[in-house]
C-alpha cells in the first residue's frame, strides 16, 4: 500500500540509520551512556553494541509494521484513498528516528549535547510535518485520531482530523520553538502539554461532532456532561 518511491526512501533511511551506528560505533565510550534523566543528565549506562543497535532495530521494525499494516484488518480499502499521504506519514517517521540516532550517538560520544532541547525541536518538527497530512487521512484502526466517535462516522473523522491536523501544528512549531530556546525542564513541560492539549481537545471535539449528528452513546454523554 505504501507507494515504491516512498517504501524505496524508508529502506533508505533505515539503512543510513544503521550505517552512522557502524560508523560511530568505533568511537563511543565503553561503558556506554543509553539514558538521559529530564534534566538532560546520563542515569544509565550499557555497552556501546547496545547503544548502536537500538535505533537500526526499532527503525527497521517500524519501518516492517507500516508496510504491513494496511494489508490488515478493517478499513483495508480506505488506504488506497491516502496512500500518498501515508507513504510521507512513514518517511516522516523513519527521518525522524535517523535524526534520532545521529542525536543520541553524538551525546553519548561526546557528551556536548543539549538532550532535551534537541529531541524538543525534534519531535516538534516530525508533529508540525505530520499535522500538515492529518487531514488527509482516512478511516482507519492503526493511525490517526481513532476515537469510538471517528472510527463510528466518517464525517466525525474528517471533522476531527482537519482540526486535529491544525492543532498538532500549533503543538509541533510550539514545542520547537521552546527547544530553541529553553532549557530541559522547561521543553518537556511544553513539549508534553501542548501534545497533550492537541490530542485531548481533538478527542474532546470528535465527542462534540458526534452528538450533533444524533448518534449519542453512554461514553460521549458522560464525557461531555
Amino acid at each position: 500500500m505504501i507507494p515504491r518511491t516512498h517504501l524505496l526512501i524508508v529502506l533508505a533511511t533505515v539503512a543510513l540509520t544503521a550505517a552512522v551506528s557502524v560508523y560511530a560505533y568505533p568511537r563511543l565510550p565503553n561503558p556506554c551512556p543509553i539514558h538521559w534523566n529530564l534534566r538532560g543528565e546520563v542515569d544509565d549506562y550499557g555497552s556501546p553494541l547496545t547503544m548502536a543497535m537500538i535505533a537500526p532495530c526499532v527503525s527497521l521494525g517500524v519501518a516492517v509494521l507500516m508496510a504491513g499494516l494496511p494489508l490488515l484488518g478493517p478499513f483495508r480499502s480506505n488506504f488506497e484513498k491516502f496512500r500518498t499521504t501515508y507513504g510521507r506519514l512513514a518517511v516522516t517517521i523513519m527521518i525522524f528516528f535517523l535524526g534520532l540516532q545521529v542525536v543520541l550517538l553524538r551525546a553519548a560520544a561526546t557528551g556536548t549535547v543539549h538532550i532535551g532541547p534537541t529531541l524538543c525541536v525534534l519531535l516538534g518538527l516530525m508533529f508540525a510535518v505530520m499535522g500538515n497530512w492529518m487531514g488527509k487521512i482516512r478511516q482507519n484502526f492503526y493511525i490517526g485520531i481513532r476515537t469510538p466517535w471517528t472510527l463510528a462516522n466518517e464525517t466525525v473523522w474528517e471533522k476531527t482530523h482537519r482540526l486535529g491536523g491544525k492543532l498538532f501544528v500549533a503543538a509541533g512549531l510550539i514545542s520547537t520553538t521552546t527547544g530553541l530556546l529553553a532549557g530541559n525542564t522547561v521543553c518537556f513541560v511544553v513539549l508534553m502539554s501542548s501534545i497533550v492539549g492537541a490530542v485531548g481537545t481533538s478527542v474532546l471535539y470528535s465527542v462534540v461532532e458526534y452528538r450533533k449528528l444524533g448518534q449519542i452513546d453512554d461514553l460521549a454523554h458522560d464525557l461531555v456532561h
